[in-house]
């Protein structure tokens, strides 16, 4: 029996990247027809969805929720992906959602990208760009040093070398090894010089961390954690937190090695990522921070910011 992971595999290949069925053929060994086989079985288990669009006219639904929350938050760009069946697909179609958005906006010329860490950047560092569309002339920056070394050591996804090796790989990005040599071994040095050239910055939403004393402490230690303890905390970005009012509260780490917030919002393009009912309120407190100009969400998360905020 042919896999849902195998399936999704093919209709991403051929609906998302543009691939032909023979390229895709070739690269699973099987015949051309086959891989139409596939496909169709991807829209019999609902991995697939085709809609037909009458000619000029647009979704209603879509356009409207974007324009609302466009003007509700001053955002320059909002980027809405499909709702999947599961968290897992929906987590692919926000990663490839940024990755193709920021193909189709910059091409191959000098561009200086800042990215947090995370589960959402981890997707997008390993985007498997075309090799005729690799981005050899953008530089990749990560914007903190992650304080939580054994979280760095535990999972890939905030491992900034990982993450930058993974962008050099995939997208055929630059990685600065002496800015990177700098933030490890946190040498004292003005690393907020190549932050204040960046063009654009991606991260990933954060939801409110643990209630859990024991929790709080394992990441932030006894001092930070009783700051944070009586704080509405709804979210954090880049290591910022942030309140529902959209108050930054405190800095994760007092440390010239993060990006200092007035820097963060000078730069030309602040994409946010996230979806799920579980981060609406951080997403909504995020976005009243200012500190962000474009989200990439999937509609059933828009819908749901547009009912609270109505």
């Amino acid at each position: 029996m042919v896999s849902d992971e195998k399936l999704f595999k093919i209709a991403m290949a051929y609906y998302k990247s543009g691939h032909t069925q023979m390229e895709i053929a070739q690269d699973h060994g099987v015949s051309h027809v086959q891989i139409g086989k596939y496909l169709k079985l991807a829209q019999e288990r609902g991995i697939v969805e085709i809609r037909v669009n009458a000619p000029f006219v647009p979704d209603d639904e879509e356009k409207r929720i974007s324009l609302y929350l466009k003007e509700m938050f001053n955002l320059q760009k909002l980027v809405l992906v499909p709702t999947a069946a599961n968290e897992k697909l929906t987590a692919k179609f926000l990663s490839d959602g940024v990755s193709e958005y920021l193909l189709k906006t910059f091409p191959n010329q000098s561009l200086n990208i800042g990215f947090g860490s995370g589960k959402t950047m981890d997707g997008i560092s390993q985007y498997k760009v075309k090799t005729v569309e690799k981005r050899t002339q953008w530089s990749v920056y990560p914007v903190t040093n992650y304080p939580f070394d054994s979280l760095s050591t535990q999972y890939n996804y905030f491992n900034y070398d990982n993450l930058v090796q993974n962008f050099a790989q995939n997208w055929g990005a630059k990685q600065d090894r002496t800015f990177m040599g700098i933030l490890k071994d946190k040498r004292p040095c003005d690393v907020s010089t190549i932050w204040k050239d960046l063009d654009v910055i991606v991260g990933g939403i954060g939801i409110p961390f643990s209630r859990s004393p024991e929790a709080r402490e394992s990441m932030f230690g006894h001092e930070t954690a009783e700051k944070y303890a009586l704080a509405d905390i709804q979210g954090d970005f880049i290591n910022y937190f942030y309140d529902d009012n959209g108050n930054i509260i405190e800095p994760l780490a007092q440390s010239p090695y993060r990006i200092d917030v007035q820097t963060m919002k000078s730069i030309p393009v602040r994409i946010a990522v996230a979806s799920s009912f579980q981060k609406v309120f951080s997403i909504i407190g995020l976005l009243k921070c200012g500190l962000v100009n474009t989200l990439v969400t999937d509609l059933a998360t828009a819908k749901t910011i547009e009912g609270v905020i109505r």
